[in-house]
């Protein structure tokens, strides 16, 4: 589009607030096309797994799909309109709008199951023909390996269900209020969510002899209430009270309980502090073998790790390893909440352990017995990220790393193997902006006997050892989906994006730290209208971490779409790097220990100087940040400390005293409060510095990041006589920036009127539908679940 001056015209807003909302997170289905979504091996030849499809009606639907090794290609499981007719024909109620909704597994040895609300439907894939119909409990459970036995909860308790004669029977009896049996805290992520609907915690070994659960002792915690205004049913608001564990307060209590339920044995583990995730949450319990357990056990303030093993026979339980930091913090992955980079090896009773003990995150190798180290196995500048597999027999670990490949940006996975008596790393498959970031897909349990699926760990290599799925993606490489061939390196692509969903306007560039010298990566979305001279605002979408990295290498991404839906609206939208980020090592990561903002604020504001002056038509008068959750403390810090840069920003559900939150966050983070240190988190104390205009966004049922936190933060402004504007979100919760309709618009009315100078245009508002939610929650699920 052009004018008569040949300038690009800018279209009208009307016409941009449809190109935004045609560039969200709830409308990038065809971004997750090239993606094997979910899946797991079959057998040594074959690999189910989901994807979605665009269909002809223009619907995008996850369908079922089977992968050949031998052939190398993949094909439909079987033809959706076979799939959808004979849901049809078994369920009248089925209808076209749940095609969207269904769940597949695929078992051996060739028999597709179709989940459908509280129903399960056996295909013969051979024959297409329906050979079983099941119902699907709706109590959530978890089924023993070989699906016969099924824990729930019952109460404050754990009762165990026999599949084959219908018959209960409790596993423990003593259960008592706040101080529960195989419940998640109430001090956690999502208290209430988690109350709707508590799944058993718990975990069956390996042959479903014992059953490892645990016990939360919450009785000497406070209590927190949020208030549901407006219930879904109608009535009188009501209020959802729950123990809460900030940093001021004790923490929680953890028991370990391993049951024998075919005896009624029990041994009980010492009691251990939480201070964010029990040990069975994030996976740093598990089982080593039938009769041994493993955990890795944290301090208060993770500066210590010890590996400890207990000996189901007698109870007794010993430490194998311990690590220890004099400063920061240690780690057991780059990521927080995801299992520890450890595995035991049965056949030399060694352990493989990640550490960054020599300042980068490496594997290393040691005598259980013992707990002395025998090799480093990996070393160099560069960073393991998880263990893929184990092949004790060949004395080789799959791995991914970062900054492994060669590429110049440090951030990207690369796939290698290494061998456990030399450490000789070979790299299999190299991250690269051209090729694509390399993750490894996630597995999808098989189903058991009734049509659900069970509870195994996710694993991408073959049977045989010998073949990986993976999946390619990046900012200028498609998705596909692939499987590699460890031996030979042979690909092949078993799935393949055919629309793209990034942005045709998206510059990848390398900026400098505030430091001067610190190589980082920036991502800037451009109008896909601007002609490259037209002023532009400038947005930074922030999230500083430190737990994770806003700036993905993948292609197709909720933080992508966002940003992409922005410059639609005609911002330029910033996304970068900062030092205090998990990957690049551990110098790298703990920069900003004991302040959780600092450096990375002073980062951002460092990148946009040096691209207002490499791109000329960025005005520098006209910044605004954006930010939600730790991203929401960022904004309203930014603006508070930061006001000649900053001139507008949106703050959404952020921890603005983090002293006030989840225990473990600043605990871990920040450190004792030593010398006022978490006071000088509080970004309140800053209230009376805000200049520019701020939109403080919260849901009102945020049992994350509470309510009270924007509340407060609001309060201290209004004492400091500022002006700022604020939305409470009724109903939703810690996610309204992507859930809420009514807030996303509100963001886009507030960005436009204060950054762009233009009145938010009479449009029909956003309305996100089970549809739009339902890709939202796709997308979600394939981000959080690579490795």
């Amino acid at each position: 589009m052009t004018r008569d001056d040949g300038k690009a015209a800018v279209p009208a807003l009307s016409e941009r607030y449809r190109s935004a909302a045609q560039a969200l997170p709830t409308s990038v289905a065809a971004g997750l096309a090239g993606s094997a979504v979910e899946g797991h091996w079959i057998d040594a030849d074959r690999f189910f797994f989901v994807t979605e499809v665009e269909q002809p009606d223009g619907a995008i639907l996850p369908l079922p799909f089977l992968a050949s090794r031998a052939a190398g290609s993949a094909r439909p499981a079987l033809p959706p309109e076979r799939i959808f007719a004979a849901l049809a024909a078994r369920f009248p109620d089925f209808e076209a709008a749940a095609r969207t909704a269904l769940g597949y597994g695929c078992k051996v040895p060739g028999e597709l199951v179709i989940r459908f609300r509280d129903k399960a439907l056996t295909i013969d894939l051979e024959t297409g023909e329906a050979v079983s119909e099941a119902h699907v409990p709706t109590q959530p459970e978890v089924r023993s390996p070989d699906g016969r036995h099924a824990v729930r909860i019952d109460g404050h308790d754990l009762v165990l269900h026999d599949g084959t004669t219908g018959e209960a029977r409790p596993l423990t009896t003593d259960g008592e209020a706040d101080w529960p049996y195989g419940q998640p805290p109430q001090a956690s992520l999502a208290s209430i969510a988690l109350r709707r609907s508590p799944q058993p915690v718990a975990l069956w070994s390996p042959g479903g002899e014992w059953l490892l659960t645990h016990r939360i002792d919450e009785r000497h915690l406070p209590f927190r209430t949020i208030v549901e205004s407006a219930p879904a049913g109608g009535g009188q608001p009501l209020a959802h009270r729950f123990r809460y564990a900030t940093a001021r307060d004790p923490l929680p209590r953890c028991r370990l309980v391993a049951i024998h339920p075919s005896s009624g044995r029990r041994v009980d583990m010492p009691d251990e502090d939480v201070t964010l995730f029990p040990p069975l949450l994030n996976r740093h319990a598990w089982f080593m073998d039938e009769t041994r357990i493993c955990r890795v056990r944290g301090d208060r303030h993770q500066r210590r790790l010890e590996l400890v093993m207990t000996e189901l026979a007698t109870g007794s339980e010993r430490v194998v390893l311990t690590e220890q930091a004099e400063d920061g913090y240690v780690e057991s992955h780059p990521l927080i909440g995801h299992p520890p980079v450890c595995r035991y090896l049965a056949s030399r009773d060694e352990v493989i352990w990640w550490s960054e003990r020599d300042g980068w995150g490496h594997l290393y190798l040691f005598d259980a017995r013992s707990g002395e180290v025998i090799r480093q196995l990996t070393q160099g500048q560069w960073q393991v990220r998880d263990i893929v597999d184990v092949d004790e027999a060949g004395r080789t670990v799959l791995i991914t790393a970062t900054g492994l490949g060669g590429e110049a940006d440090p951030m990207l996975r690369s796939l290698a193997r290494v061998c456990l008596d030399t450490g000789r790393t070979d790299l299999l498959l190299a991250g690269s902006m051209a090729e694509g970031d390399v993750a490894v897909c996630p597995e999808m349990p098989p189903p058991d006997g009734d049509g659900l699926r069970g509870a195994t760990m996710p694993r991408s290599v073959s049977p045989d050892g010998g073949a990986v799925v993976v999946r390619r993606s990046g900012p200028f490489a498609p998705t596909h989906t692939l499987v590699l061939d460890t031996r030979t390196g042979r690909q092949s692509v078993i799935a393949a994006q055919t629309r793209r969903t990034e942005p045709e306007r998206a510059l990848w560039l390398d900026v400098t730290a505030a430091d001067g010298t610190t190589a980082l990566k920036a991502a800037l979305y451009l109008p896909r209208w601007h002609d490259g001279r037209a002023p532009l605002p400038l947005l930074d979408l922030a999230y500083p971490g430190p737990q994770s990295v806003l700036l993905s290498r993948t292609d197709g991404g909720r933080v992508a779409a966002q940003a992409q839906a922005l410059a639609e609206l005609g911002l330029a939208a910033m996304i970068c790097d900062s030092r205090g980020l998990p990957f690049r090592g551990r110098a790298f990561h703990q920069a900003g220990y004991g302040d959780l903002l600092e450096p990375q604020m002073a980062d951002h504001v460092a990148v946009i100087g040096q691209l207002c002056e490499r791109f000329a038509f960025l005005d520098r008068e006209r910044v605004g940040i954006l930010g939600a959750s730790a991203g929401g403390a960022a904004a309203a810090y930014a603006m508070l400390a930061y006001p000649q840069v900053y001139r507008a920003g949106i703050a959404i559900c952020g921890p603005y005293d983090p002293a006030d939150y989840l225990c473990g966050w600043v605990l871990k983070y920040v450190g004792a409060d030593r010398d006022g240190a978490w006071e000088r988190q509080r970004i309140a104390r800053l209230a009376d510095r805000l200049e520019g205009r701020l939109l403080l966004i919260h849901g009102e049922l945020d049992d994350n990041v509470h309510p009270t936190q924007t509340l407060r933060f609001a309060d201290r402004l209004i004492a400091a006589g500022k002006r700022f504007e604020m939305l409470i979100v009724p109903g939703a919760g810690h996610m309204v920036q992507l859930t809420s309709a009514h807030a996303q618009q509100r963001i886009w009315d507030f960005l436009v009127e204060h950054l762009r100078g233009e009145s938010p245009p009479a449009v029909p508002p956003l309305a996100y539908g089970p549809q739009e939610l339902g890709v939202l929650g796709r997308v979600h699920g394939r981000e959080a679940g690579w490795l």
